[in-house]
């Protein structure tokens, strides 16, 4: 597994006429941010973002508007996939309409990138952000506001508005840097970090009521179908309500289990910096980092919930 040099990645986006950005399936502010800021970057706005997700609020508020799912009439000469770890991130409505032989980009910053793309730029930051800043600014001396907007959305929803564990210097200098070319910080803060939905707020109080505490140092919560529906919510309200699990003091781990199905759970990982929460997430199909990663289990609610403990420490997490 091999990267490519930023030179090769800065003349490989130069050279295409028609790429075709790509985001992940059920996006989040760094893979909508790194996708609407490379395409901004590079002054490709008539190229189109493909994503198997509907946009939604906060992002809708943030300039975030336009992508598609139907892709088959675009003859892109590039695929340019952005904060997927692997090629079927993006979703199999997108991944069953990519065709055969056009080049491809994968710039990504997870650890458990599989390194799928004809052009690799994956290294481990707080953000995919980061990097297509790094791409962005060896292409050119400067960029637009409209672009800084986008890249600090995804640098400060990845980092946790700079809070967790992976934020290094480099996050606060690109940061800095982004403000300098104008991204709106305030604006950008207040929408993601200080301001929720009504279904958020409901479902918040399920949270705290589902909530476990188990050996004193994992918490774990979930949100059921019936929770979504007895509030009024939908799947894109649960976004973020990881963060009110971390914020308890004394946990090492926590998960949050929401319901996609009958009998398929989402899982949204956290942990302290001393325990690798990703053994966790890459033993069930998943991926991420140490410390924030996702995955999938399947089986009835308390059945989850007794694997997911029991995986914590048979894979010496804990």
């Amino acid at each position: 597994m091999k990267n490519s040099s930023i030179e090769e990645i800065a003349e490989i986006l130069k050279k295409a006429k028609k790429p075709l950005f790509i985001s992940h399936e059920n996006p989040d502010g760094d893979t909508y941010g790194a996708a609407f800021g490379i395409r901004a970057g590079m002054e490709m706005e008539c190229c189109p973002i493909a994503c198997a997700s509907q946009v939604y609020w906060p992002f809708s508020d943030l300039g975030v508007e336009g992508t598609i799912t139907d892709i088959k009439g675009y003859d892109a000469d590039l695929y340019v996939f952005l904060d997927c770890a692997d090629e079927y991130r993006c979703g199999e409505l997108i991944s069953e309409q990519l065709k055969e032989g056009i080049a491809s980009v994968n710039i990504d910053h997870h650890v458990s990138n599989t390194f799928y793309s004809d052009y690799n730029y994956v290294y481990e930051r707080s953000s995919t952000c980061e990097l297509v800043f790094d791409i962005l600014t060896y292409i050119k001396e400067s960029i637009s506001k409209k672009t800084a907007d986008y890249l600090y959305m995804g640098v400060a929803s990845d980092s946790g508005l700079f809070v967790h564990g992976y934020t290094t210097p480099e996050t606060h200098y690109t940061a800095a840097r982004l403000m300098e070319f104008g991204a709106d910080f305030e604006m950008i803060g207040k929408i993601l970090f200080r301001t929720v939905s009504i279904g958020t707020a409901q479902l918040t109080g399920k949270l705290y009521n589902n909530m476990e505490i188990v050996d004193g140092q994992i918490v774990i919560s979930y949100v059921t179908e019936q929770d979504f529906i007895d509030s009024n919510s939908s799947y894109n309200d649960s976004e973020g309500l990881i963060s009110h699990l971390t914020s308890i003091d004394k946990m090492k781990i926590c998960v949050l289990l929401k319901q996609v199905d009958e009998s398929t759970f989402k899982a949204s990982l956290r942990s302290t910096r001393d325990y690798d929460i990703s053994k966790l997430a890459l033993a069930n199909g998943g991926g991420g980092h140490k410390q924030a990663a996702g995955c999938r289990f399947t089986g009835s609610l308390e059945d989850v919930k007794k694997q997911v403990v029991k995986q914590i420490y048979q894979l010496g997490i804990l």
